[in-house]
């Protein structure tokens, strides 16, 4: 006993209740939350799969929009070549205009 006694140091009493106290609100914890588990007070297994649902129903609309983000990209550079194909073409025909033109001069 007189082992123990000077493991805990020089002040042994005020050891034990600190310890006292810490076990004790860890009881007093453990106890209030066994006992406020009322249906009222807590959200209803129903209330907790319908916010889960709406959660991933948000991912869904998330990945959505990624996709539709990455196919405007996509469309966007089509039309961007799209753009260029016909700037060449008409520079083609302008050049063919001209030289029709000046064949008939």
């Amino acid at each position: 006993m007189d082992k123990v006694l000077e493991a805990l140091g020089p002040w042994p009493i005020l050891q034990l209740f600190f310890g006292m106290a810490v076990l004790g609100v860890g009881v007093y914890a453990l106890v209030r939350g066994m006992y406020a588990a009322k249906p009222e007070d807590r959200h209803s297994l129903d209330e907790a799969r319908q916010e889960w649902e709406a959660y991933q129903q948000l991912a869904a609309i998330e990945r959505h929009t990624e996709a539709i983000a990455q196919n405007q990209k996509v469309m966007l550079d089509r039309i961007n070549q799209c753009t260029e194909a016909i700037k060449q073409l008409v520079v083609a025909i302008n050049a063919l205009s001209a030289a029709l033109w000046n064949r008939g001069q």
